[in-house]
């Protein structure tokens, strides 16, 4: 059938999507470069969140945000392309052997789809605590606030003084930091608070992985037992499409 769109396969709903579809699970799969960012103008090369001229092909900084242009799933890491709209209706082309790749047939066997579904989350783990660490290098963990003090001379008519800065850290103790607060500090604060959340994220998601890894070992030693005692040749164990 002719293709008036380009079309590719969405790993993340197992269906055929075109190159301009979106949804709520999209990941921005480019490169973090300053061009592909949203807070980048490619007219005047400047970055309007900071103010400043960048080279398009620099490395974003933390306040990264794929620009909206790229928000489809063309250009999301759960798309493959090209996908003509017939050609598939399973992620492996059509068939799973399960749990044996069965002779002059084609497909992956659940094994196999177990290895990548691993070594897939796994990278993505990896790539979540990179991210984790470039955060911490510039973060402090706390936050700016602002207070009117005394000075405690007794006839002082200014007082209360202020307002002044102060950098509250997460255990309590406090910093004076002045009347204004460093463009720097502000940065080194957000991306405190962007390292809490991720660290937080990423618990959770090491967590779910590993009660999903034990639920996997379970299932892969279940399949060696079928394979040792309980699949001899011709298997019906065929899911197709």
């Amino acid at each position: 059938m002719d293709v008036i769109e380009p079309y590719g396969w969405c790993a993340k709903h197992n269906k055929v999507v075109c190159y301009n579809d979106r949804c709520d699970d999209f990941l921005c799969g480019l490169p973090e470069v300053c061009g592909n960012c949203g807070h980048y103008d490619t007219s005047s090369k400047t970055c309007w969140l900071f103010f400043v001229e960048v080279d398009e092909k620099s490395d974003a900084c933390e306040e990264y945000d794929p620009a909206p242009d790229f928000r489809m799933c063309r250009y999301c890491i759960h798309s493959e392309w090209p996908c003509e709209p017939d050609q598939r209706t399973e992620p492996d082309g059509g068939m799973v052997s399960y749990p044996l790749e069965l002779p002059g047939r084609g497909g992956k066997t659940i094994g196999d789809i177990i290895a990548e579904l691993e070594a897939e989350v796994e990278a993505r783990l990896a790539e979540l605590r990179a991210r984790l660490e470039k955060l911490e290098e510039h973060a402090i963990h706390g936050e700016i606030v602002w207070r009117f003090v005394s000075c405690g001379k007794p006839n002082c008519r200014s007082c209360p003084h202020g307002p002044y800065a102060y950098l509250r850290y997460r255990d309590g103790r406090y910093k004076y930091l002045g009347r204004e607060v460093s463009p720097s500090i502000e940065r080194a604060v957000r991306a405190g608070r962007k390292a809490e959340a991720l660290a937080a994220e990423l618990r959770t998601l090491e967590q779910l992985w590993a009660e999903a890894r034990k639920a996997l070992e379970e299932l892969r030693m279940r399949l060696l037992h079928i394979e040792t005692f309980g699949l001899r040749g011709e298997s019906p164990w065929v899911i197709s499409a």
